[in-house]
């Protein structure tokens, strides 16, 4: 379990006062861009650890793609984690 340290907390603060998201949970969830079009799917999650801080901070998700390509997406770029699916609220960046 990780605590997100990010914008993303603030949406998901607003939208059902979540803070904390099982990273097991996300393992092959559905991506979606803004339009709702299916990009892929969760392959991992990418943590930074601090001996300083006490909860690892959330840096992005490892995305496999339709074509089966992987590619790094900063937490930054995640509209919403929803029960069923992930959003990003920005495609325009290359995928």
């Amino acid at each position: 379990m990780f605590t997100l340290h990010s914008p993303l907390l603030n949406t998901l603060s607003t939208m059902a006062s979540i803070n904390r998201v099982y990273a097991a949970r996300l393992a092959r969830m559905s991506v979606l861009g803004p339009m709702g079009e299916s990009l892929g799917r969760v392959r991992d999650v990418v943590v930074s650890i601090s001996i300083v801080r006490q909860q690892p901070r959330v840096l992005g998700l490892v995305i496999e793609m339709l074509s089966r390509r992987r590619i790094f997406v900063p937490i930054l770029r995640v509209a919403a984690i929803e029960p069923n699916a992930v959003t990003l609220n920005d495609t325009s960046w290359p995928l």
